[in-house]
């Protein structure tokens, strides 16, 4: 690297700037205080020469950002909204089918009880509450009119 550097003089002049940059260390390391005092100020200089002209921009660029994510986050509570609510649907149909069929069977060992007890007209007014019953589940319009009778 310095085999460029031909002369005695220069070589001198490298070799002082060098011993004196070697010194500038040595008084840094000694006064680190005062070198971090000097250069936070030299940094708060020169944000306030150089980083205020873009400040505005800035400001405006990151208040797009928060929009943008309130943006999202209400999208995505807006979705999961909906989800909760069709489940929520669809909860409370299974729970209609499912209260619908447990009165069937009960409606139905109890008819069968009696059924066994000799009381045949029992039975066959639950065939025709069952048979109305599908008839409704079908979405039949004349169910229990007496017209299928």
């Amino acid at each position: 690297m310095f085999a460029s550097l031909r002369s005695a003089s220069m070589q001198k002049a490298f070799v002082f700037v060098r011993n004196e940059i070697r010194g500038c260390g040595k008084w840094i390391l000694k006064n680190r205080t005062l070198v971090g005092a000097l250069g936070g100020s030299g940094m708060i200089i020169a944000h306030a020469q150089y980083g205020q002209k873009n400040m505005g921009k800035e400001i405006y660029d990151f208040r797009t950002e928060v929009n943008d994510f309130r943006t999202e986050v209400n999208d995505f509570r807006t979705e999961v909204n909906a989800k909760f609510s069709r489940v929520d649907r669809e909860l409370a149909k299974l729970h209609g089918e499912n209260r619908a069929t447990q009165t069937l069977i009960l409606t139905s060992a109890v008819k069968a009880m009696k059924v066994m007890g000799g009381d045949k007209q029992v039975m066959k007014e639950f065939i025709k509450n069952v048979e109305n019953f599908l008839c409704r589940e079908a979405g039949g319009e004349d169910c229990g009119s007496g017209k299928n009778d």
